[in-house]
């Protein structure tokens, strides 16, 4: 990988998240002054940059997180004011469609899943993880984390509605949806100390059979869910300081082989290999 180009459109302002959609059509960005630009990717095919597609302004605080609903038409952001709220893309335009208001401290991370209907789960700075169907219904999972919730990601593979969350108290647990129950908690199940660092970024992997988890150690784990052990350990980024629900990922290439993508504090990003653990790249 290499540099390939520059755009701006955030009048200078610190970008906090970024976010693809699912069809990878549009780039989702959000700034410190809570400015949110929508990118249009198509000029990549011709190896121009992307361009600025709309623009607005969200009146929720600082927003703290963001999520796509769905292919390229509708996405979640969550703020300081403790709201989620619903855009929709249409007719070049940007809609409010909802406005999800239950909890009581700062949105932490927000997630997303359509089925038959669409799911959003929120995780709040008091620990606080609620469930927003499209139906109107909502509830609220068993508070299992002792801190603010650091990340939430849905399993990629299951029949179930399953949730992984990280909290920053160090602890990592995999919800049920449907059964409003907590299956698991790695806290205690690798018998971490409660000293342990603060969750940065839980992933879970594309075959839903592992999680990453990033923690505040600069240190980067992947889980075996079946048997809940540490199964490789993955260093040399730096991350001490900064939460994000989007600082992991995990991406295939068409010869198959399967890398780990992380941001760094010290600006770097870095890509290694899953199965070997090796830096690939440091970009």
């Amino acid at each position: 990988y290499q540099f390939f180009s520059t755009t701006k459109g955030h009048n200078n302002c610190a970008i906090l998240h970024l976010k693809f959609s699912p069809d990878g059509n549009l780039l989702l960005s959000v700034a410190q002054d809570s400015s949110i630009c929508i990118w249009d990717c198509s000029p990549l095919m011709y190896n121009q940059p992307i361009q600025p597609y709309l623009s607005f302004t969200s009146q929720q605080g600082l927003v703290t997180s963001i999520a796509w609903c769905s292919l390229n038409s509708e996405f979640i952001t969550g703020g300081s004011d403790g709201t989620i709220q619903v855009w929709n893309i249409k007719d070049n335009k940007v809609e409010q469609s909802a406005i999800l208001k239950g909890h009581h401290d700062s949105i932490t991370c927000v997630a997303a899943r359509v089925t038959n209907i669409l799911t959003i789960t929120s995780g709040s700075k008091d620990g606080d993880i609620k469930v927003w169907y499209s139906n109107g219904e909502s509830k609220t999972l068993p508070k299992t984390h002792k801190g603010a919730v650091t990340s939430i990601d849905y399993s990629p593979f299951s029949a179930r509605n399953l949730i992984i969350t990280g909290g920053y108290d160090g602890s990592i647990n995999l919800y049920d949806i449907d059964k409003n129950q907590c299956l698991q908690s790695w806290f205690e199940s690798v018998e971490m100390s409660r000293l342990y660092p603060p969750i940065s970024c839980v992933r879970f992997s594309p075959n839903g059979r592992f999680i990453l988890v990033s923690s505040m150690d600069n240190v980067i784990r992947l889980f075996d869910l079946s048997t809940h052990k540490c199964k490789r350990i993955y260093v040399g980024h730096s991350n001490q300081e900064y939460v994000g629900n989007n600082l992991i990922s995990v991406m295939h290439t068409i010869n198959y082989h399967c890398y780990i993508v992380s941001g760094s504090q010290d600006g770097n990003i870095w890509i290694w290999n899953l199965q070997n653990k090796k830096p690939v790249q440091i970009i």
